[in-house]
């Protein structure tokens, strides 16, 4: 898959000059069985001499021979490269000024793949087409690529390079119609930062609109008050198209999406002569470990269940399992970071263990990612046992796979989608019952954690435990109290907590809300 937009990587020095380096992948051109691909590497750093651009490829030669160079290495990074490129029918050049930076291309050729390019677009059940967005960003390359990606979503993008083109775009629209939903703006621009003019938004009663702030890690540290310049949501640069997303998705206030694999395939049971598999479940939250560790049982699985990835590559030098499912975010190491290491230990044995990443983002190239370090497959938070049992049966093939249903009466409970719940829960009322007290035990201790947690302003134990009940209630279909929960996590996140006590009341109110309503479920289920 060709990468449509640049990675960008964005420095900032005490003296308030921007570095960047980008990178930048194109189609040359194509035949009918290769592709040529230009890549570019720009950066803003010393640049180098149009005299010394010959000799640069060679070994040992750099533009700066000195002893005491304060930049370099061994000089033979570049000659390598252009070996490679040589063998992978390319070449390689460079495009550079003294003091202005430079520009390192190289094309290769690859084989075309049969299979059907995929792009990083929204899953289907994400609307944001018809969404304006103003992009507030001094770097040009920065502008273009927050633009491209969110065009590439069917949003109209427009961009301005400071405060002074934004209030130009913004003043005229002061009105409740105001043509922009969202604003994303750079927290470190010059003469005048996104923070002050976040500030002015704010200020301007009229405009009804929903800010970004997109921080690099300088300004997260300077520890602003986010939520008093009314920003809806953040992130830190660089950024990825799945955390530009759950932004934009959190900031307009829409529920977070369902997986994007097909569902249309009705479930597959296993039959009690399928082989029996043994699963590893690296999962850091108590309720979506009992929903896995309940789903495997009720298929004949064996599991085992560790909290974080170091435990996770403990187990794993002492046991072999069949399958691993891996939760992308967990204290400690994460998934990524486990599997990376799991897939170096295999090149001494030999043995590939399929590995599922479990990730509560909604994008296509969030899977890229993780198949980038050596998963498998993945699936979305919350976790449907239809799409997972499909998953596994790819991932390891068993004997004789039934294709029955089993047909449940469905419930019409209202505000609720019952049929999606008994969907999420493999159509086995036993099993969602038993679901539902377990979720009436675990909330209750939870809420009192978060209570202790606003009391000491403990911003870290705020964020983990909103997360875990965001998570666990997303399992039920329970979209307010989802929101809450994600609220209270982002607070965590920034370190806010004016307001927190609000939102963790309505948490209460949406969590035992949800409670009545799934025990009303399960008794009318019964009778």
């Amino acid at each position: 898959m060709l990468a449509k937009y640049p990675q960008l990587f964005i420095y900032k020095g005490f003296n308030q000059i921007r570095w960047w380096i980008s990178v930048d992948v194109q189609l040359d051109y194509r035949s009918e069985t290769q592709a040529h691909i230009l890549f570019s590497v720009a950066d803003t750093g010393m640049g180098i001499p149009v005299e010394k651009q010959e000799t640069i490829f060679g070994a040992f030669d750099q533009a700066d021979g000195s002893t005491s160079r304060r930049f370099g290495g061994t000089g033979l990074g570049l000659a390598v490269s252009s070996q490679l490129v040589t063998l992978m029918g390319g070449k390689i050049w460079v495009e550079s000024l003294p003091a202005q930076g430079s520009i390192f291309r190289f094309t290769a050729k690859f084989a075309l793949r049969p299979d059907e390019e995929k792009a990083t677009t929204c899953t289907a059940d994400i609307d944001l087409s018809g969404i304006n967005a103003l992009v507030v960003d001094d770097n040009a390359t920065s502008r273009q690529f927050i633009q491209e990606l969110l065009e590439s979503w069917k949003m109209s993008a427009t961009g301005a390079a400071g405060m002074e083109e934004a209030q130009r775009y913004l003043v005229p629209a002061e009105s409740p119609d105001t043509p922009f939903k969202l604003i994303l703006i750079d927290s470190d621009m010059p003469e005048t930062d996104g923070f002050m003019l976040a500030r002015w938004i704010h200020q301007q009663k009229a405009l009804n609109t929903n800010v970004i702030m997109m921080q690099t890690l300088s300004s997260v540290r300077s520890q602003v008050d986010l939520k008093e310049l009314g920003v809806k949501a953040s992130m830190t640069k660089p950024v990825r198209p799945s955390d530009l997303l759950e932004a934009i998705l959190s900031a307009i206030d829409m529920a977070e999406s369902p997986t994007e694999i097909d569902l249309k395939t009705p479930a597959r049971r296993f039959k009690p002569d399928d082989r029996p598999l043994k699963i590893l479940v690296a999962e850091d939250t108590p309720f979506n470990q009992k929903f896995i560790l309940r789903l495997l049982d009720r298929w004949g699985h064996q599991a085992t269940v560790v909290e974080n990835g170091r435990m996770a590559l403990e187990t794993l030098a002492n046991e072999n399992f069949d399958l691993i499912l891996m939760d992308v975010q967990m204290p400690e190491m994460d998934g990524f970071d486990a599997t990376i290491q799991i897939r170096k230990s295999e090149k001494q044995t030999g043995r590939h263990t399929p590995i599922i990443a479990m990730t509560a983002h909604a994008m296509k190239g969030d899977r890229e990612r993780c198949i980038e370090v050596g998963m498998d497959e993945y699936i979305s938070k919350p976790i449907n046992s239809d799409t997972l049992l499909k998953i596994i049966q790819a991932l390891v093939p068993h004997k004789t796979p039934d294709t029955s249903t089993v047909e449940i009466p469905i419930d019409d409970t209202p505000r609720f989608d019952s049929e999606a719940l008994l969907d999420a829960f493999d159509h086995d009322r036993d099993f969602l019952n038993e679901a539902v007290d377990i979720f009436a035990s675990d909330y209750p201790p939870m809420v009192e954690a978060l209570k202790e947690a606003l009391t000491s302003k403990d911003a870290g134990s705020l964020r983990r435990t909103a997360h875990a009940l965001k998570g666990m209630v997303g399992n039920f279909q329970g979209r307010d109290a989802t929101k809450a929960a994600s609220e209270l996590e982002e607070m965590g996140r920034q370190g806010l907590f004016d307001g927190a006590d609000r939102v963790c009341a309505r948490l209460i109110t949406e969590l035992v809300k949800l409670e009545k309503t799934l025990l009303d479920l399960a008794e009318k289920g019964a009778t």
